[in-house]
């Protein structure tokens, strides 16, 4: 199951997950004729079974729980619940608006989202919650101020619900990858460590069959991380946005 079913970087991954064997998928998102397409590029990869279902990050929390478990049970059990939700700040000014508007989508409805998958996982036992966090979460960039802080308190969030599951047979898998090329992201200039939603999808894949907690894309954002982690906030504050 993709929350937020237009995702490139989902969609990249359940392409992915469907040369191992995926044959049955549903994508909740607030675009209909977006969802549409996203499944006829499923079909035509192989999958015999593919659903949608209406989500919108500005739903109530029951509706939000509902939509989850409506996709839960159109496949009739989920194996794999795929998190891929977030907003970038807008240009210009940062209003109260739009940091509502951004917490919202990256950070306060997938929490919610979160909670309602690890109730279905952990009630079955097994499966696993994909979480799509960011390098941003770990260094916060000024130009992306409140996407930054919604996915830090999102990739917590995560990693604690990952340790409330360990008991019950179900995991979390918390996936930072650096900036991606999508059109969400089109109007930035490539930084280091730039990838496209295939890297991101293959690690998934291989953290998934490896059974890791954390995937980092590349894996050299991990060391950078580090770094940025350790300077001080007045050298930080000399970094390009």
């Amino acid at each position: 199951m993709l929350l937020g079913g237009t995702s490139e970087i989902g969609l990249a991954i359940l392409l992915e997950l469907a040369r191992g064997g995926l044959r049955a998928a549903v994508l909740a998102g607030r675009d209909a004729q977006g969802l549409d397409r996203a499944a006829g590029v499923l079909r035509e990869a192989g999958l015999t079974t593919v659903h949608t279902v209406a989500l919108d990050a500005a739903d109530s929390p029951a509706e939000l729980a509902a939509a989850v478990r409506t996709g839960d049970e159109l496949l009739g059990g989920t194996d794999v619940i795929c998190l891929a939700l977030g907003r970038l700040d807008p240009p210009g000014p940062l209003t109260p608006e739009a940091v509502a508007d951004v917490m919202q989508v990256g950070l306060l409805a997938p929490a919610v989202l979160a909670c309602a998958a690890a109730d279905l996982l952990a009630a079955r036992s097994g499966g696993h919650l994909v979480v799509l966090s960011s390098l941003t979460a770990t260094a916060p960039r000024p130009a992306l101020l409140a996407y930054g802080a919604a996915k830090a308190g999102l990739d917590a969030f995560a990693l604690g619900l990952g340790d409330r599951l360990r008991a019950s047979g179900a995991g979390v898998l918390v996936v930072r990858p650096a900036q991606v090329r999508t059109r969400m992201s089109a109007h930035l200039p490539d930084r280091p460590l730039t990838v496209d939603p295939v890297d991101v999808a293959r690690a998934v894949a291989r953290g998934l069959s490896e059974g890791r907690r954390i995937v980092w894309v590349p894996l050299a954002g991990r060391a950078a991380a580090g770094v940025l982690s350790r300077l001080p906030r007045a050298v930080l504050r000399r970094l390009p946005a």
